[in-house]
């Protein structure tokens, strides 16, 4: 009966978080992303910019999923 009870209380916590990221990342590609890209047909990207919109992303990215570099490794770990 514990394993069937563990199962369960993973499964809904795991769900709650799917559900939190799956909004803020709905909210990021339906809010932010338009905005940052707006006009976007017109604009003649070169490398330095296409970087810079990446490295944008990527920094939006990891404050909505709560990730930060860790110092000694260099790898991404979650901010408690």
């Amino acid at each position: 009966m514990s394993l069937i009870r563990a199962l369960f209380c993973y499964q809904s916590t795991f769900g709650i978080i799917f559900f939190f990221w799956s909004l803020l990342s709905g909210c990021y590609r339906k809010i932010i992303l338009p905005v940052v890209l707006y006009g976007c047909e017109t604009w003649l990207l070169t490398l330095r910019e296409e970087t810079k919109l990446r490295v944008f992303e990527n920094m939006v990215l990891r404050r909505i999923f709560g990730l930060r570099r860790d110092e000694v490794t260099g790898g991404m770990e979650e901010v408690a």
